[in-house]
């Protein structure tokens, strides 16, 4: 993992390497707060978001390692699935009521919107290049679909909610 930080340094300013307590240690900060971080302390621990509003934090990676291939976006782009995170959690509450779930998959949420957040990011970062490079080199392929891994990280981590109110309590 220190490596991929220390490459990760010329990538963002969104980068930390702090923890919050002693299961979660932080990855990524955006301006706002909301926090990309490990539930653990090994490279197969969960990864999570925590959003700095309280609601949602989810799983969005199962291990470090598939993580790494959601950096094929960004630190934007793995920032952005909060709407779909949002999404999966009210439908997962509709499911368990067993209740009709009728609200539309936010816009954002496809492949093409990610594409061009990539088209972005080779130009306004100087370092995605390498990224890249270093993501291929060790053997980390981009994901077919971001949102089909997330939404396989989310339904592997059913009871990550509890999980992560233990660890924050």
């Amino acid at each position: 993992m220190k490596q991929y930080m220390i490459l990760m340094k010329g990538f963002t300013g969104l980068l930390r390497t702090d923890k919050l307590n002693d299961e979660i240690e932080v990855l990524f900060e955006d301006g706002v707060g909301s926090l990309i971080a490990c539930l653990g302390k090994n490279d197969d621990s969960p990864i999570i978001y925590l959003n700095s509003e309280g609601s949602p934090y989810a799983v969005v990676a199962n291990n470090f390692r598939e993580f790494l291939s959601l950096l094929y976006y960004g630190t934007y782009g793995v920032l952005e699935i909060e709407p779909y995170l949002s999404y999966l959690k009210a439908k997962k509450r509709f499911e368990k009521r067993n209740a009709e779930f009728n609200r539309l998959m936010p816009s954002g949420s496809d492949v093409e919107y990610l594409n061009e957040i990539i088209e972005r990011l080779k130009s306004e970062y100087k370092s995605y290049d390498d990224i890249v490079n270093w993501l291929k080199k060790n053997g980390i392929d981009r994901p077919v679909s971001p949102f089909k891994q997330i939404l396989n990280a989310f339904q592997s981590n059913d009871n990550i909610e509890d999980r992560i109110n233990s660890v924050l309590e």
